[in-house]
């Protein structure tokens, strides 16, 4: 039930990208943990997200580099 609730709130409410953990990440909607956790260790090692025309292209590879990490060899 919690996890229910912390989704809908979170998808509703939203995060702010350069403050969340990746477990919180994680409940937005289209983002799993992996691309959770490639988001914060992006964000730890280049620092905050300030362009949005950049930081969705940014976002996209990190999520094409999370489904390459995921598929079978």
């Amino acid at each position: 039930r919690l996890n229910s609730t912390t989704s809908t709130l979170v998808n509703k409410i939203g995060v702010d990208i350069n403050s969340a953990s990746y477990k919180l990440l994680s409940y937005v909607s289209g983002i799993s943990v992996r691309l959770a956790k490639n988001i914060v260790e992006h964000r730890n090692s280049i620092g905050k997200f300030t362009n949005k025309k950049k930081d969705k292209l940014c976002i996209r590879e990190l999520t094409e580099k999370s489904i390459q990490i995921n598929q079978p060899s």
